[in-house]
C-alpha cells in the first residue's frame, strides 16, 4: 500500500498540471509540487486553509463558497468535470488565467474534490499576438485597397491617416515627405483627430520639421526607427 502511494505522489507530481485537493469544509488536503511552482505557496503554508483565500480571487469567493455549500445540500454543481478558463491568485497577489478541472472523489461518505490546474498565460499572450497580427494584416490589406481607388496623393495620404486613426490605438497621426532641398519633412497631412494636439506640438499641415542625426535622419535614409517610452526621453 506505501509502494502504491508512493508511485501515485510521484505521478502526481511530475504532472505539468498543478494538482489540488479539497475537503468538503472548502479546505486544502493536498498540494503537489506543480502547485507550488504555479501559485508560489509551498506546500505546509497551504494544508489546512479555505481554499478560496489561497487561490481564488476576493470578488469571485463568494461565489466559490456559495457553490460548495449548494453542492453539500443538492448534489449539483455546474463546474464539476467540465475545462473552465478562469482567473486565479498567486502568493504575491497578482491573477493570472488558469485552466482548470473539478472531479469529486470518492473517499467515504464526506466528499472530497480534486483540481488539476495549469498556467495558460503564456498560451493568452502568445493568441493576442497572433490576434494584433492579424489585424495589421487586414489593416495594410484595407489601406491597400483604398488607395488603389484613388489617384492623386493627396486623397492617398488622407485615407492613409483615417485608416491608422480608426484602427490603431494612436494619440497623433500624421504623414510627412521628405523636402531634400530644405533638408526637413514637411508635414503633408493630419489626421481629423489629431489636429488639436498638432497644433500643441508646433506640427500642423505644412510645417517642417529639420532633418539631425536622430532618427529622423536613420529614418529618411530608409531604416525602421522604432523609439520605446518617448515619455522617459
Amino acid at each position: 500500500l506505501r509502494a502504491s502511494e508512493a508511485r501515485t505522489r510521484a505521478i502526481i507530481d511530475a504532472a505539468l498540471d498543478a494538482v489540488v485537493t479539497m475537503d468538503a469544509a472548502g479546505l486544502i488536503t493536498g498540494w503537489t509540487m506543480q502547485a507550488e511552482k504555479v501559485f508560489g505557496w509551498p506546500e505546509a503554508d497551504v494544508v489546512g486553509r479555505p481554499l478560496a483565500d489561497v487561490i481564488i480571487p476576493e470578488p469571485q469567493r463568494a461565489a466559490h463558497r456559495a457553490g460548495l455549500a449548494r453542492y453539500l445540500v443538492t448534489g449539483e454543481m455546474k463546474v464539476l468535470n467540465r475545462r473552465l478558463e478562469l482567473r486565479a491568485l498567486r502568493r504575491d497577489g497578482t491573477e493570472f488565467p488558469v485552466e482548470i478541472s473539478i472531479t469529486r472523489i470518492r473517499l467515504g461518505d464526506a466528499p472530497a474534490f480534486s483540481a488539476f490546474v495549469r498556467d495558460i498565460s503564456e498560451r493568452q499572450e502568445a493568441a493576442r499576438r497572433v490576434e494584433a497580427q492579424i489585424a495589421r494584416l487586414s489593416l495594410l490589406d484595407r489601406i491597400t485597397r483604398a488607395i488603389a481607388e484613388r489617384q492623386d496623393l493627396a486623397s492617398i495620404l488622407q485615407v492613409v491617416v483615417r485608416s491608422l486613426e480608426d484602427h490603431l490605438p494612436l494619440d497623433f497621426c500624421c504623414v510627412c515627405l521628405y523636402d531634400q532641398a530644405q533638408q526637413a519633412l514637411v508635414v503633408t497631412r493630419v489626421g481629423a483627430r489629431s489636429r488639436a494636439l498638432a497644433f500643441e506640438l508646433a506640427m500642423p499641415e505644412a510645417s517642417t520639421i529639420p532633418i539631425d542625426q536622430s532618427g529622423l535622419a536613420r529614418a529618411v535614409a530608409g531604416h525602421l526607427v522604432y523609439e520605446d517610452g518617448l515619455d522617459r526621453s
